[in-house]
């Protein structure tokens, strides 16, 4: 009596069929994770700009920049800390973390925030939906565009840097969520894929030049093929 040996071709190709049902459902599985981690990114950005619109329209001053803060909301001086900014009709990064708690506290956002600093994601700022990224509102006047953005990325090290004396451009950095690659997808669904281009502006942290090439003769281009978080992004929506 002869044993059977192996395995036949039809049965080789039922296998081969079941594995690429198995990769194919996670591979789907993983662009449905991804498209809706960009919705969700889309849909924070706005909520942002229009809670801000809202709050500017219904006190006749920005979040944060409010100079009467504390008489519409007396709780917002604790701990200590004047909650009031400067009235110049804009967003300093000194006033950031005060935009969110202002926010919060005119029932404009979900959430309470506590103003007192950037780096607490969820208690300082709002979480976005990829990892160790938070949202900030601030203005700037980099060289690539001047206004109000919302800047995602990590809030642990958020500074301002100045250029020239007096300064002449001031640009808000932050430390970086995404990876050159990631940084070019979501830069290309929302805007144009050019880092330094358009209303999403691709940046980096001070600390790294790996996000973007900036001799490429086109222009600057994303560095793709790095791996690692080396970007930041700014949606530059007011």
């Amino acid at each position: 009596m002869s044993q059977r040996q192996g395995f036949t071709l039809i049965e080789m190709s039922i296998v081969l069929v079941i594995i690429g049902l198995i990769v194919g459902g996670v591979l789907a599985g993983k662009e449905l994770v991804d498209n809706a981690k960009v919705l969700k990114l889309r849909s924070a950005v706005e909520n942002a700009v229009a809670a801000t619109r809202s709050f500017e329209g219904k006190y006749d001053a920005l979040p944060g920049d409010m100079a009467n803060a504390n008489v519409i909301w007396p709780s917002c001086d604790s701990p200590a800390t004047n909650c009031n900014g400067n009235g110049n009709q804009k967003i300093d990064l000194t006033e950031s973390a005060r935009a969110w708690q202002q926010l919060s506290d005119a029932g404009m956002v979900p959430g309470s925030y506590d103003g007192q600093g950037l780096s607490g994601i969820g208690t300082q700022v709002p979480k976005a939906p990829y990892s160790q990224s938070g949202l900030v509102i601030a203005w700037d006047n980099a060289v690539y565009n001047t206004g109000h953005f919302i800047g995602v990325g990590d809030t642990s090290s958020t500074v301002l840097f100045a250029f020239g004396t007096p300064a002449i451009t001031q640009t808000v950095h932050m430390n970086a969520s995404f990876d050159p690659a990631l940084a070019f997808r979501l830069d290309s669904k929302f805007d144009d894929g050019i880092p330094f281009k358009g209303k999403v502006i691709g940046e980096r942290p001070l600390s790294s030049f790996s996000c973007y090439n900036i001799s490429s003769p086109a222009g600057e281009t994303y560095q793709t093929a790095i791996s690692g978080k080396h970007c930041f992004l700014k949606f530059y929506s007011f």
